[in-house]
């Protein structure tokens, strides 16, 4: 059987003049997280649209389970969150689950299921008006979670919501993750992309600029944040080092970009015999932020 979920070929949206999307293309496997990355107006909710078969598309191919684009029985293995549900005020958020699970014709245990996942057990019954943000974004997880989907997809999951709610939707997306379910998400903020996701696709005025695993957009480039009282020697110090290759100042730190991760130890050995002292030393790889600015500059 074949691991593939989702397979995109060539799609393309026209509103008029403007050519949303063009030649867009994805396959997604099973158990990957998916990141569709982009700034706003980068076609991101126009290929989630198409793919959900909420939008037309004027050319292009996909299949879910290898099985026809609006296969009903394929359908129901989705589970997706691209607009908030208008959920109401006045009821509790088991009542407002309850509805969309009887349209499902879904017992309540799935309703108390889904919400002990997305951590609002104790506020099922209270009314949904007196949630906060980022308790109504996990209620409306839990609607995409209803009926165990295989595959979840969702449309700026952590949009408008504070650092808070924003670990806390990624937490329930890596759970979800790890119980099986293959994601695909769109988002701008490449730091929810780069901790959540293995894969990714960068859009850009609907074009795609990269698409493979996050690790390889990340590329090989090892850089060493440090900060020491006599930056200046230590950046002396730090050229004359073989394997490094830039140094330069950055956000109050020196940055030490350095061939191969193996002559970290090195490095920081050599750096003491010659006396410097650091006061913070941390190993990082190339960001990416620094990848997706690239990318948008190369095109």
């Amino acid at each position: 059987m074949s691991d593939i979920i989702l397979s995109a070929k060539g799609l393309s949206k026209r509103y008029g003049s403007l050519l949303a999307l063009t030649d867009f293309g994805l396959e997604l496997k099973s158990g990957q997280v998916y990141g569709v990355l982009g700034p706003n107006g980068s076609g991101k909710t126009t290929a989630l649209g198409i793919l959900l078969g909420t939008l037309s598309k004027n050319s292009g191919e996909y299949s879910w389970f290898g099985q026809a684009e609006n296969d009903p029985k394929q359908r129901r293995k989705i589970g997706a969150m691209l607009e908030a549900p208008s959920f109401n005020p006045n009821l509790s958020g088991v009542n407002n689950l309850k509805i969309v699970a009887d349209i499902k014709s879904l017992p309540y245990s799935e309703v108390l299921r889904v919400l002990g996942i997305v951590g609002l057990g104790d506020w099922g019954d209270k009314a949904f008006g007196l949630y906060s943000l980022g308790m109504k974004q996990r209620l409306a997880l839990a609607v995409a979670l209803l009926g165990s989907p295989e595959v979840l997809i969702l449309d700026e999951p952590t949009n408008g919501l504070d650092p808070t709610g924003i670990a806390e939707v990624r937490d329930i997306i890596k759970s979800v993750s790890e119980t099986g379910v293959t994601i695909l998400l769109a988002s701008h903020l490449l730091d929810e992309v780069q901790k959540v996701c293995t894969h990714t696709l960068v859009l850009s005025k609907g074009q795609t600029l990269y698409s493979g695993t996050v690790e390889g957009m990340l590329g090989d480039e090892i850089w060493i944040e440090t900060k020491t009282s006599d930056e200046a020697e230590l950046i002396n110090l730090a050229k004359k080092f073989p394997a490094v290759n830039k140094v330069k100042r950055e956000g109050g730190f020196v940055m030490i970009s350095i061939s191969d991760e193996t002559y970290v130890k090195d490095f920081s050995v050599e750096m003491a015999k010659q006396g410097v002292v650091f006061t913070h030393f941390n190993v990082k790889k190339g960001s990416l932020e620094e990848q997706f600015l690239k990318l948008l500059k190369n095109k």
